[in-house]
């Protein structure tokens, strides 16, 4: 969750050695779309009856700025707005 205070960090740094990612600036993570805050990255994990990409509209209608998935559970989502990296 975003707050005052806390530090934001690019995605190529914070998933360095992880993952490959692009050098988007986000102030938190957040795995509910109902608890991004502008400049969030959401984290759209699989769950058992639906996958967190189901909320992707909501979470970008909220300020995600990034959303981070796993491509070997679900398909690359469609067309983000600009600004939004996927």
């Amino acid at each position: 969750m975003s707050s005052a205070g806390v530090r934001q960090m690019s995605l190529d740094r914070l998933l360095a050695g992880i993952a490959p990612a692009p050098p988007v600036v986000v102030g938190g993570l957040a795995l509910d779309s109902r608890a991004i805050h502008s400049a969030d990255a959401f984290v759209a994990l699989k769950g058992s009856s639906r996958h967190g990409l189901a909320h992707l509209p909501q979470a970008i209608a909220a300020g995600a700025r990034a959303v981070l998935w796993d491509p070997g559970e679900a398909a690359m989502p469609g067309n983000a707005p600009a600004g939004v990296a996927l």
